[in-house]
């Protein structure tokens, strides 16, 4: 399997770009928010022009995450007078399909993942609008047969948002090759909300377990449940190292007060949370545990992406990944601080704020 990592938006991007402008066969793109204001990154005139070409563009947005986007109904109507097929991941779809997730009304399609020519796929955290070109971020570009996975996935995605074109819906039964799941050094985790047990929470609980040396967390929103920091704190409390890194000021400042009493409660758990000395928003999400194993991929530390979106990463033991993404990660270490949590006003306030989160984290 071939990579290569991205740490900002705008790098993404123009791999992204490059590789869609370059298509000959297909596009399939599953996307939380595309946005129409990109600038020198015109990806609605690119599909456009792919899509007239005769390439096969077939795009699944969230319905709720898009909201702003697709306002203006021009710009959805002018991609499929083009002969783009673009479909609305709409959170009443269990109503009608075979997933039938248990919140429904607060699933979301949250996953970031492009695959063009059912040869080149990209996922990461990566959202196209102006809004995030500046931000850190951690996006992959991927090679080989793990692609198979991703494909299998996007046309999961596509039928249960009402797709019907045939070539794309045989993709479901695809053959895998390439190893399965933790068998392999590198496989993709699609995570299901509802459909059977958590891969994602059994990912969490058993890497916290098997801890030995340390465990690293990065992420834009914590919010996380009560198993997850327990799982820190045991991990903590056999001498492993547990520290998790988080931007000084989310994009939402209600997230940046929300992050802040979350990390009150984690550091006296004993568990290292830090935030970024930047004002620069880092968007990034992924897992390191031991030097060894990690994640990267679009899902948050938050009840919203565990329990109820659909989300898409990848798990990987490959040394030299986890060696390339623990040097990212460390730059990204030294340019936090911590706090105190002994200098933090504990006053009326601040606890009755702390209870009011943990009253609101399942709905966050």
């Amino acid at each position: 399997m071939k990579y290569r990592f991205y740490t900002k938006t705008r790098a993404a991007w123009d791999a992204m770009y490059r590789e869609i402008a370059s298509a000959q066969k297909s596009i399939y793109w599953e996307c939380y928010i595309l946005m129409d204001d990109t600038r020198r990154h015109d990806f609605y005139q690119l599909l456009q022009r792919k899509a007239r070409s005769g390439v096969a563009v077939k795009v699944v947005v969230d319905s709720i995450g898009m909201f702003w986007g697709w306002q203006n109904r021009h710009l959805k109507e002018s991609l499929e007078r083009s002969g783009v097929e673009v479909l609305y991941f709409n959170r009443l779809v269990p109503w009608w399909n075979p997933v039938r997730m248990r919140n429904w009304w607060f699933t979301r399609n949250h996953r970031k993942v492009l695959v063009v020519d059912e040869r080149v796929g990209f996922l990461g955290g990566v959202n196209v609008g102006h809004a995030y070109a500046r931000w850190f971020d951690l996006h992959v570009r991927l090679e080989g047969a793990i692609v198979q996975h991703l494909l299998r996935s996007f046309a999961r995605s596509y039928e249960i948002c009402g797709g019907t074109e045939p070539a794309v819906l045989t993709l479901r039964h695809k053959r895998m090759r390439g190893g399965w799941l933790h068998r392999a050094k590198s496989y993709y985790l699609a995570h299901v909300p509802g459909a059977g047990s958590s891969h994602l929470q059994r990912l969490y609980q058993r890497s916290f377990d098997r801890a030995k040396d340390s465990i690293t967390i990065v992420t834009p929103y914590f919010i996380p449940h009560g198993w997850f920091l327990e799982g820190l704190a045991r991990a903590r409390a056999r001498g492993v190292r547990v520290r998790v890194l988080l931007p000084k000021d989310p994009r939402e400042k209600f997230f940046s007060l929300i992050n802040r009493l979350s990390a009150c409660q984690a550091q006296r758990r004993g568990i290292d949370v830090r935030f970024s000395k930047s004002s620069s928003m880092n968007h990034s999400k992924a897992m390191l545990i031991d030097e060894s194993e990690a994640m990267i991929g679009s899902t948050n530390i938050d009840a919203n992406s565990i329990d109820n979106n659909f989300e898409a990463n990848i798990v990987f033991r490959r040394r030299d990944m986890v060696r390339e993404l623990s040097r990212i990660i460390r730059q990204w270490s030294d340019a936090t601080t911590g706090i105190n949590v002994r200098t933090v006003h504990r006053g009326i306030v601040h606890r009755v704020l702390e209870r009011f989160v943990n009253i609101l984290q399942p709905y966050l």
